[in-house]
């Protein structure tokens, strides 16, 4: 449910981590959406084999406080070849869609805020349909479905040249669906 297209520069730590961090054992991996472009506005379509259909959209909300927004939605492509009727070699099709978005609200004398989310839902289902020893599932069929959301609400604030304060509240949603059918 990542998007690429809407993520800024990425850091992965190992061993010692920064005090922001707080008490991770293991490894940090600290990314993050890109502001959009305050400037101007841009939308960008694209069509792939594993990123499906995709469409982004950024540009400036107000130009003279450097506000922006980014959003982002994707759909399967193999969820589209299936709506067309158009057969794939097997009817275990995964489909999937993801919004992602950030509004940033560019400087104000409270320090900047910024809004962003991922909505995101998946389903496959295994069907052995005729052929009991197909690819997929063994010969059982199965279905699989997930749902994730994100949303968190960020404030940055200057103090001094050296010195700023950040926080973050942020809320989650998960879950996951397994039904197996065993013959």
């Amino acid at each position: 449910a990542l998007n690429t297209n809407l993520l800024k520069n990425s850091d992965f730590f190992t061993s010692a981590f920064p005090a922001e961090y707080g008490n991770a054992n293991a490894g940090v991996f600290d990314i993050g959406f890109r502001n959009g472009n305050s400037k101007k506005r841009a939308t960008t379509l694209q069509l792939g084999v594993i990123t499906g259909l995709e469409a982004t959209t950024e540009g400036p909300i107000n130009i003279d406080n450097g506000s922006s927004y980014l959003i982002g939605y994707r759909y399967s492509l193999a969820g589209i070849a299936q709506s067309m009727g158009i057969n794939i070699g097997t009817t275990a099709i995964p489909t999937y869609q993801d919004l992602s978005f950030k509004f940033n609200s560019g400087t104000s004398k409270l320090g900047k805020f910024s809004l962003f989310g991922i909505l995101a839902t998946s389903t496959i289902n295994l069907d052995r349909g005729t052929n009991a020893n197909s690819l997929y599932g063994n010969g059982n069929e199965a279905d699989f479905d997930s749902k994730i959301g994100i949303i968190g609400l960020n404030h940055y604030k200057q103090l001094s040249p050296k010195s700023y304060i950040s926080s973050t509240i942020g809320l989650n949603y998960s879950k996951s669906d397994l039904i197996n059918y065993d013959f």
